[in-house]
């Protein structure tokens, strides 16, 4: 089974933010500054001072001041408790659970009353002392000196590849032997779900298991004996709201015994329902188990606790009229859905010379969208990207220049008809401009609808796109294509 700090991974995953290093700085004499470039500059290091004091300092009274009140939380648990309230809660939850807690700022990115920040974060969970590190991308809005909204996509499917690195199909078991298993080892397995689990007997392990039992498919940092997998049921078991496991089906396989089982429980974080399945395969002899294999379904799980789930699109909003409120002026944040992206983004240069003017910025990053895109005029690209331009987050197989970015916007245009890129949002600093996105389409042959958002920074140089590094929620658009 999965252990409590699947719970933990969960919050974290709603939680976090930008990173609290104080590293960029604008070497710029703030006297000389415009208005904008002045609130810029201070809204920078009000973001900055909430991961120095709140997360490196473990103050949350700072929460209070560097937060408005009413605070729009756009990517947290489902039914998180509103404003700042519920913010505190949960970043309370991730303290209490994880210890060396780092943030590496690979970019931040400030406009007017925007602040787009991109970070590593890394940090140990204390119950088993397993290590964990991930990317992720932060957009804050701050109003009267304090943050009012954020957004956020993480590397979440990297997270979860390094938590559950052991959790997966049961595999190939071993050759069976000629026992078959009696009633009394059936009324062992049956027991660890009906007594052990649903009624929190433990003291039934000793009396069901052997002291040399083995688990084949522990969790990640719980080892394989009897005590880690105690350690393991009790902890999922307690960290949920009314736990119970039901057998749907138990057979005799040979000398093992598959069980078939369905959770259902409720997720502390709001209280919503849980339910996924899982298999159990046990290895008994004389009413003494002796070995275990599992899988269970953990996508379903994710889900349900609402870690992907977002607000849907209002499907009344015509996408290509100049009105759509989903296009938006910069400082403007859609309700367009965030979810976590399963793409890494490479780190970008925390400061690259030179300048984007707003003339040749976002309304050279805005016509790649609208013309190249949206409009389907490839020939475009000629226009508006540098001749040595470079992809730092190509496609697997393609080159890094501008021809194989050209590649793979025609591979990936063919795959599908209207395609359509909605900007969420976009924001400038210095020659860099970051835009969240939407992508709408349908694939072909079968017209299957799909959407999901994405991140890229682009660098301008005389006008022109130099540079690009872009992550994108790839583990939403494959689940989309498989349904």
């Amino acid at each position: 089974m999965m252990k409590r700090f699947i719970y933990s991974i969960c919050i974290l995953a709603c939680a976090l933010g930008l990173l609290a290093t104080t590293g960029c700085q604008t070497g710029v004499d703030a006297q000389v500054l415009s208005p904008d470039a002045q609130l810029a500059l201070a809204n920078k290091s009000v973001v900055q001072r909430y991961y120095t004091e709140v997360w490196n300092q473990r103050n949350l009274g700072s929460l209070n001041q560097i937060f408005a009140p009413d605070l729009q939380d756009h990517q947290c648990l489902a039914d998180q408790a509103p404003g700042l309230h519920g913010f505190h809660q949960v970043i309370e939850a991730v303290q209490s659970g994880y210890g060396n807690t780092q943030f590496t700022l690979d970019e931040i990115i400030a406009e007017r009353d925007m602040v787009s920040t991109r970070f590593t974060f890394s940090a140990t969970f204390m119950a088993n002392g397993y290590d964990i590190a991930f990317t992720g991308h932060e957009t804050w809005r701050l109003a009267n000196g304090r943050i009012a909204e954020r957004w956020g996509t993480l590397d979440f499917l990297s997270l979860m590849s390094q938590v559950f690195a052991t959790a997966g199909p049961i595999g190939t078991l071993p050759t069976p032997t000629n026992y078959r298993p009696t009633d009394a080892d059936t009324f062992a397995v049956r027991s660890y779900y009906e007594d052990i689990w649903n009624k929190a007997q433990d003291g039934l392990f000793h009396t069901f298991f052997e002291d040399t039992f083995v688990d084949n498919s522990p969790d990640p940092g719980q080892t394989p004996d009897l005590i880690g997998f105690m350690q393991s049921v009790a902890g999922f078991r307690d960290g949920f709201h009314n736990s119970r496991l039901s057998v749907d089906q138990l057979m005799v396989e040979g000398d093992k015994i598959r069980v078939h089982w369905t959770y259902n429980g409720e997720f502390p974080g709001n209280n919503s329902p849980v339910s996924f399945t899982g298999i159990d395969v046990w290895l008994s002899r004389g009413g003494r188990i002796q070995q275990r294999w599992g899988e269970y379904d953990l996508q379903t799980f994710v889900d349900q606790v609402g870690l992907i789930a977002s607000p849907p699109v209002d499907p009344t909003i015509n996408p290509t009229d100049p009105t759509n409120p989903t296009i938006n002026p910069i400082g403007t944040p859609s309700t367009s859905p965030q979810r976590s992206p399963s793409r890494t983004t490479k780190q970008a240069p925390t400061r690259i010379s030179g300048s984007a003017s707003r003339e040749f910025g976002q309304s050279t990053v805005r016509r790649y969208y609208d013309e190249v895109w949206n409009l389907d005029q490839p020939g475009v690209i000629e226009k508006l990207f540098a001749a040595d331009f470079v992809d730092h987050s190509p496609d697997d197989g393609q080159s890094p220049d501008l021809n194989g970015f050209k590649k793979s916007v025609a591979d990936f245009r063919s795959s599908f008809r209207d395609p359509r890129f909605i900007v969420n949002r976009m924001v400038e600093d210095q020659d860099k401009v970051v835009v969240d996105w939407t992508f709408q389409a349908a694939f072909s042959p079968l017209r299957i609808p799909v959407e999901f958002t994405g991140n890229e920074v682009w660098r301008i140089r005389d006008g022109k796109i130099a540079e690009r590094w872009a992550e994108y929620d790839s583990e939403t658009l494959e689940r989309q294509l498989s349904r």
